[in-house]
């Protein structure tokens, strides 16, 4: 997009992607998510009600607020983090984490409806700054080729990654098991860490979003044709805080089949 269009003004109706603070927008074309990047994609205003999304039902709830929830944990760990990035992300971490069960099975849970739209905002505008990481890279081809939709290909994707992550570093990981809820007091640090991935696999869980790439039908043969798609987002990968191989990334899909 090389020329602003028209004024925007951008009213969510879900709390998730955080479109309405981000330069980006997906496609998917033959079959492969692609997504464009501009300034001019930026509206000029955005109007974020927590009301329009009392309507939203379990299931899109459950998505929408994964989506937001990874949005925020992968900008906090991603190489383009900085200082003020990482605010808006761990307290993005915190609001959703806190509101998303709520939100998913009381959907007429305004408080937590207001939190996970905050969230979803302040996600937005951690990733649109901070970017995203190796999750979305993964889940790219679940989307585009089996049309998972983009919340739960991201779900499926999100403990095996952010477990390849940790190593790159703990001290970060352990402060979002504590964001995610999890007792981490008097632990060592590397199992304070580990506490994350206890944390969002509850959640992941509790909401009632598929697990596994059995559940949504993927076929353990299709293992070399998600990497190939996987590897084509250089975009996301670069951002990564521990590079992948073609070969690593095989190891993270073939854990979630199980």
């Amino acid at each position: 997009v090389k020329a602003p269009g028209l004024p925007m003004v951008l009213v969510p109706t879900t709390s998730g992607t955080g479109s309405e603070c981000t330069p980006n927008a997906l496609f998917i074309v033959d079959g492969e998510k692609q997504a464009v990047l501009s300034r001019y994609i930026l509206p000029q205003a955005a109007v974020v009600d927590p009301d329009l999304t009392l309507s939203m039902p379990p299931k899109v709830t459950a998505a929408s607020g994964l989506d937001a929830l990874i949005h925020a944990c992968e900008s906090y760990t991603s190489l383009g983090a900085t200082p003020l990035t990482e605010v808006f992300s761990l307290r993005a971490v915190e609001l959703i984490a806190g509101a998303i069960r709520a939100a998913v099975w009381r959907g007429s849970d305004r408080k937590a409806r207001a939190d996970i739209s905050l969230g979803s905002y302040l996600a937005g505008v951690a990733i649109a700054n901070a970017g995203t990481t190796a999750v979305h890279a993964l889940a790219y081809p679940l989307g585009g080729k089996y049309r998972i939709p983009h919340g739960v290909s991201n779900a499926l994707m999100f403990p095996y990654v952010m477990e390849w992550n940790i190593p790159a570093d703990m001290e970060k990981f352990a402060r979002l098991a504590q964001a995610v809820r999890e007792d981490v007091d008097g632990l060592p640090l590397r199992e304070a860490a580990r506490r994350f991935l206890r944390g969002i696999e509850s959640i992941i869980e509790d909401v009632g979003v598929p697990r596994t790439l059995d559940e949504v039908g993927i076929d353990r043969g299709e293992l070399p044709a998600l990497v190939e798609g996987a590897a084509r987002q250089q975009r996301l990968l670069r951002n990564n805080p521990r590079s992948l191989s073609k070969e690593d990334m095989a190891a993270i899909y073939a854990k979630a089949w199980r």
